[in-house]
């Protein structure tokens, strides 16, 4: 019952963002938006009915720009995190996360812990995703290699060894070298 009622505002929120309903900013917090999609992640990851709910609603936030605006860092991170673990590949989500990240003001906020998470998370779903462009994809796959370039260019600088713990080191080390 609560799935359906935070679905429901869910899209309430972005339809209205969007301008197909009354014109009024997101009311969602994006960091209630995280906690929600780490919980759906842990417990229902397994349950495809229940992930199917979350989905077109989720791909409306995630592009949509006043929301994503609102984004700090660290939601951003959270959000790539819930979509490596539900294993649902967007191109056109995964290029507008890659995109407001890569923006100078998220870019020079992220300290080392949340840099290491994007690139690893990102890099993670690329090769995830690269076994389903096999001969699948309409899109071009070299647009989302090309941001995560990018991605590398203005998050490594971020990535202090000594402010990061040795499993944070690992997947920063894993990132560079996918």
């Amino acid at each position: 019952e609560h799935l359906n009622e935070l679905t429901v505002r869910m899209d309430q929120s972005v339809r209205d963002a969007d301008g197909y309903g009354a014109r009024q900013k997101v009311i969602l917090d994006p960091r209630a938006v995280s906690s929600v999609l780490r919980a759906m992640a842990l417990l229902q990851r397994r349950n495809p009915a229940i992930i199917k709910q979350y989905l077109g609603a989720t791909k409306r936030l995630f592009t949509n720009q006043d929301f994503l605006m609102q984004c700090r860092p660290a939601e951003l991170a959270n959000y790539l995190w819930f979509i490596s673990m539900i294993h649902v590949y967007d191109d056109e989500v995964l290029a507008k996360l890659a995109r407001r990240i890569i923006m100078t003001e998220v870019s020079e906020s992220c300290n080392a812990k949340t840099a290491s998470r994007i690139l690893g998370t990102f890099t993670s779903i690329l090769d995830s995703r690269r076994k389903q462009w096999v001969g699948t994809c309409e899109e071009d796959p070299h647009q989302l290699h090309e941001l995560v370039s990018v991605l590398f260019d203005q998050l490594a600088p971020r990535l202090s060894p000594s402010e990061l713990s040795p499993a944070e080191t690992s997947s920063a080390i894993c990132a560079f070298a996918r």
